[in-house]
């Protein structure tokens, strides 16, 4: 008897099919007041750009011994969460894994990317390989349910840029609360799309980690972005785009938030010009 599991995201593109395993192997007043105190160029006017600054220094999260391990813990037991139920689920047999996911990975050990260009799969006519190497070596080294469980640990891992998010951009009352991130956290992780995609060779989880990642970095950074010295407020700006580009390196599909974030880094609050070099750093 063979189970099947099926979702679609809004356009229509990915299914998750399943099949039991094999046997074996806050938005803030201050911040909206000084964006609307004065015509002409608010960013340059000091009494705008303090306003904004001091919006911004209620971001950012307290750092307090034992905030690492506490993330850490629960980031732990999120992946433990999602291999169990990826190995739930049941075995992943996707339309896209049986055209393209494992092919990519053979064209390029074979030299073949360059002459394939339009073999299996009706849609690009190049997809990047480097995600898709380890969906590409496990079949042949693991067994099918030690695979799942670490492709369903894998999206767990999601739960970390999440807490923090958490932590930082809700109103104060809820962000100081360790347990209401916790909770928060946890909901982030109960997509529609996102649980039928889990444990499979879907990479949609692992670039949304990517992606929340750097997101993580900016919230917390808030501070450092507003009032730091230029040179560290471009630190933080490039350490905050780059797992976002390398998201959109992966997938092209995750290249519009690359426009978000540099959408974003115009509207930090300092004077245009290190306005438009955070842009750039990001």
């Amino acid at each position: 008897m063979v189970r099947g599991y099926a979702t679609h995201d809004l356009n229509g593109s990915h299914a998750a099919a399943r099949v039991p395993y094999a046997s074996r192997r806050r938005a803030n007043r201050l911040a909206a007041h000084g964006a609307c105190a004065a015509g002409g160029d608010a960013g340059d006017r000091v009494p705008d750009r303090r306003l904004g600054v001091a919006a911004m220094k209620e971001a950012g999260l307290p750092i307090r011994r034992g905030n690492g391990w506490t993330i850490a813990a629960f980031t732990a037991m999120a992946s433990a969460a999602c291999a169990l139920r990826a190995l739930a689920l049941g075995q992943d047999t996707n339309y896209d894994q049986q055209n393209y996911h494992f092919y990519v990975p053979y064209a390029l050990f074979n030299n073949r990317i360059l002459y394939d260009i339009f073999p299996a799969f009706s849609g690009p006519t190049f997809t990047n390989p480097i995600p898709y190497l380890p969906f590409y070596w496990l079949p042949w080294n693991a067994p099918p349910m030690l695979i799942g469980a670490l492709l369903g640990a894998l999206y767990g891992l999601a739960y970390a840029p999440l807490y923090l998010l958490a932590r930082t951009v809700p109103p104060v009352p809820a962000r100081r609360s360790g347990p209401a991130a916790m909770v928060l956290a946890a909901l982030g992780l109960t997509g529609a799309v996102a649980i039928a995609e889990n444990g499979t060779t879907f990479i949609d989880n692992l670039m949304s980690a990517l992606v929340l990642s750097g997101l993580a970095v900016a919230a917390v950074a808030m501070p450092s972005l507003a009032r730091a010295s230029p040179m560290r407020a471009i630190m933080w700006a490039a350490i905050a785009g780059f797992p976002v580009g390398l998201a959109a390196g992966f997938k092209l599909t995750m290249a519009v938030y690359c426009v978000a974030f540099v959408l974003a880094a115009l509207v930090v609050p300092r004077r245009w010009p290190e306005r438009m070099a955070v842009a750039m750093a990001v």
